[in-house]
């Protein structure tokens, strides 16, 4: 199913492609900030194109790009 409509869509937005992978949103958008999932502004929407989303679930979370936190 996801792979089907993935194929229909042009882009998605980042709720569509929480609700399509049951990743939550905070997720999805922390992987945007931290450029580990491409996502491009149109005006003020975010869209992920379907390519983009499909490469991001391919990827190892280990080798995806981290958020450091310097210690306090």
């Amino acid at each position: 199913m996801l792979a089907r409509l993935l194929s229909e869509r042009l882009s998605v937005s980042p709720e569509e492609a929480s609700a399509l992978i049951g990743i939550g949103l905070t997720s999805i958008r922390e992987a945007i900030s931290t450029s580990d999932l491409k996502a491009k502004k149109h005006g003020r929407r975010t869209i992920i194109l379907p390519d983009d989303l499909r490469v991001w679930l391919k990827t190892p979370p280990d080798a995806r790009k981290s958020i450091e936190v310097s210690p306090a």
